[in-house]
């Protein structure tokens, strides 16, 4: 059973059979298969087995200590072993594309430049020593550690040293992923392994693994912080918790100041989507709940509006500019999204970030793995989006399933979907948001056949809409 959370729940527990609440085993066949394929790619693309010990060594210091937390038939450690394989041979695709095929967007970019600071035998220093030359020190730092830790071992400053770092961030995150499905749907295998598989199907998470960028530290605290929040408000009238989510806020504000600064303003958001749902939750009418978010959303402002007033225009123009330096002059994307009025861009924009890119194939006519990997998404967000649907009509005509933790995770949703679209429309930015999405998800039960039924007639008419879509654009461009 799920910890007791504010205003009513279902006994989801009650209605799972033994094996529906079973844990699962820790490493599959298929896991077997990802390995060895990884294997294989790592080895044509470095020509050397030193990532493949690399990888050995980290992966043991993941898996070991969640057996000890967890145990060895815990679905968090089905994640991280999962999640890392998935990581692992993502990462490999990633290193043939950089070492044999010229990939400018890992060798002449943020990630090339992301590696030369890092690889430099003084990155592993004090972050203040570092934040001067760069944002991301936090990252920065941490991926020096790495590579002096395993240049005293014999390793050379390779790049796949930092990639793996990745890899195991994102392989945490999706343990904190079904840590709180668990935290929030109770002991139900079937939707830990949904999570798992949405996680292991989703193409933002493979860049984050794969390129020497930052964005696995910043889901890892983002994730973080969805946790904790959603810990918190199984029993928001404790204490102690309480103290831990502002102790944990504090620290992940702090994270995100070295990590990237535009989501400073985040751990302040979630406690405005926080107040809000607990007062959803609780059954308060709609205008005291609006008055409650109201009064939550004042105060951060507040508080920060006159530096989230210049990280807003500055994050508006900057990915503005790089987005119409990429973009064709007659894009739609141009034209309908970017160049609107911020109203129109938010709702708008919202959309696009759920369907983006349009054609979905649009990657693939490019020669780096970055814009594949983002085709890739799209291809889960056309799953993901009908039961998206579902969750929303649950909430709205079901109030039993308005606890706190899941009208949080709609706030959540909703809120940073619009900030991403009205400030950078950058698909790799949104995707930090993406667990809270997927945990969203899990809300319809699909072993409920007439779920199952809603479920398979709105993909079809989500397909046939994409279909649709993506025949128009080829009409345009004949």
């Amino acid at each position: 059973m799920p910890e007791s959370d504010t205003g009513s729940m279902t006994p989801y527990a009650n209605r799972f059979t033994q094996s529906e609440c079973a844990e699962t085993t820790s490493f599959s066949v298929s896991d077997l298969a990802l390995v060895l394929l990884g294997l294989g790619l790592h080895l044509a693309a470095y020509e050397s087995l030193l990532p493949v010990a690399a990888a050995v060594m980290l992966f043991g210091c993941g898996i070991g200590g969640l057996w000890l937390v967890f145990g060895a038939r815990s679905w968090e450690l089905r994640a991280f072993t999962r999640i890392f394989a998935v990581g692992w041979v993502a990462a490999g695709v990633a290193g043939m594309f950089a070492e044999h095929f010229g990939d400018l967007v890992q060798l002449d970019s943020d990630a090339s430049t992301f590696f030369e600071m890092a690889s430099d035998e003084r990155a592993a220093s004090t972050i203040d020593e570092v934040r001067p030359d760069v944002e991301a020190a936090a990252a920065v730092v941490a991926w020096g550690y790495v590579y002096e830790t395993f240049s005293v071992l014999g390793f050379p400053r390779a790049r796949y040293l930092g990639v793996l770092l990745n890899v195991f961030a994102v392989a945490i995150s999706a343990t904190l992923a079904v840590r709180t499905a668990r935290a929030i749907y109770g002991n139900d295998g079937a939707r830990s392994g949904r999570i798992v598989l949405m996680m292991s199907c989703c193409g933002l998470f493979w860049l984050y693994a794969a390129l020497h960028l930052r964005e696995s530290m910043v889901l890892l605290c983002t994730t973080s912080l969805v946790y904790l929040w959603v810990w918190f408000l199984a029993r928001p009238d404790l204490r102690l918790r309480l103290a831990i989510l502002v102790a944990g806020s504090l620290a992940m504000t702090t994270a995100f100041a070295y990590l990237r600064s535009e989501f400073l303003f985040m751990p302040l958001a979630f406690a405005a989507a926080g107040a809000a749902a607990i007062a959803a939750a609780r059954g308060l009418p709609h205008l005291a709940t609006l008055f409650a978010g109201g009064i939550a959303l004042s105060s951060v402002g507040m508080i920060l509006v006159a530096d989230l007033g210049w990280m807003f225009q500055r994050a508006t123009e900057s990915y503005g500019m790089h987005y119409m330096a990429e973009a064709a002059s007659d894009s739609l994307g141009m034209a309908l999204i970017v160049n609107q009025a911020p109203p129109v861009r938010a709702a708008v924009g919202t959309v696009y970030l759920f369907v983006y890119p349009v054609p979905m194939w649009l990657g693939f006519s490019t020669a780096s793995v970055y814009h594949w990997f983002k085709s890739c998404n799209v291809v889960l967000m056309h799953c993901i989006l009908p039961l998206l649907a579902m969750a929303i009509r649950i909430l709205w005509i079901d109030k039993t399933q308005r606890r706190a933790s899941v009208v949080f995770l709609l706030f959540v949703v909703v809120g940073m979907s619009i900030g991403v679209a009205v400030t950078s429309l950058e698909t790799r930015h949104w995707g930090h948001f993406l667990v809270p999405v997927f945990l969203l998800a899990l809300l319809p039960d699909l072993r409920e056949p007439v779920n199952w039924f809603r479920y398979k007639r709105l993909l079809l008419l989500m397909l046939v809409a994409v279909g649709a879509v993506h025949a128009a654009w080829i009409a345009l461009k004949l």
